[in-house]
């Protein structure tokens, strides 16, 4: 192999390079956006978290104060409680798979 054909060949794998590291830079931000959106949904979700726990714990304090006080608000109140149960854990699920 002649030194011109070491040259030649050296030089088509620079290119293979040079072309594969700009393919990796562009999955390389894709992935930095897709990370970012993930991110947002994730605090998004951890707020909507919060905000569960604290109507979760605002019901259960009303359904204390009523149960005694009038049975059929108190199933009304059990029901909502219940809602917001679910919706706290699918939320927790949803984190958790994230």
């Amino acid at each position: 192999m002649s030194l011109h054909e070491k040259i030649e060949g050296i030089g088509q794998k620079v290119q293979q390079l040079v072309a594969e590291n700009g393919r990796l830079h562009s999955e390389n931000e894709k992935l930095t956006q897709e990370v970012k959106k993930l991110k947002a949904t994730i605090s998004q979700n951890e707020e909507n978290v919060a905000s569960l726990k604290v109507k979760l714990g605002k019901t259960q304090v009303a359904l204390e104060n009523k149960q005694a006080n009038d049975p059929k608000e108190s199933k009304d109140i059990r029901k909502q409680f219940d809602k917001y149960i679910e919706e706290l854990d699918k939320c927790i699920e949803w984190l958790e798979n994230t």
